[in-house]
């Protein structure tokens, strides 16, 4: 990885910077894909299913994608990197990390930090591709394709590779 571009910033603004560009990234999906995963629980299932298909894990328990007691603000450091290596939310994140969101604007405890990493995760994914969510008898199940105007699938392999570094270590 290369250098940490907040690495000046202490982890309630790291924090809060993920917040603010989870938001930003959300607001601009389709409205389907904004509400097709509705809980933690899911964003968790559907990351361990991704990272399987994508053939970076093994089939993964999806209570071990970002168990929450062991989440820190540093996983939330890794997530900003790798989201700055990312072109496309390059100028967003300079501008943030330039000027951060102030406390009022997103007010982010450390504690909180899995909830935001999982969120900032699984939004960053869906802008790359297109999620669908089914749920049938209780159970949920995932597809994904790449979306069209988002990348090759080389550097959706890549990302998920990332993405299986930081959840699974």
């Amino acid at each position: 990885m290369h250098t940490d571009p907040a690495a000046h910033l202490d982890d309630e603004t790291v924090l809060r910077i993920l917040a603010h560009l989870t938001a930003d990234m959300r607001d601009q999906l389709p409205s389907e894909a904004r509400t097709a995963v509705a809980s933690p629980e899911e964003a968790r299932a559907a990351i361990a299913v991704f990272l399987e298909e994508e053939g970076v894990a093994p089939p993964l328990e999806p209570d071990r994608v970002l168990p929450e007691p062991a989440v820190t603000a540093a996983d939330a450091r890794v997530l900003l990197q790798m989201m700055w290596e990312d072109d496309a939310l390059r100028r967003s994140l300079e501008a943030l990390i330039a000027e951060p969101p102030d406390e009022s604007q997103k007010s982010v405890e450390v504690a909180l930090a899995g909830a935001v990493i999982l969120g900032g995760l699984i939004t960053w994914l869906q802008t790359r591709i297109d999620l669908q969510v089914s749920r049938t008898d209780g159970m949920t199940s995932f597809r994904f394709r790449v979306r069209k105007d988002a990348t090759d699938p080389s550097l959706i392999r890549e990302m998920a590779t990332k993405i299986a570094s930081l959840v699974i270590g």
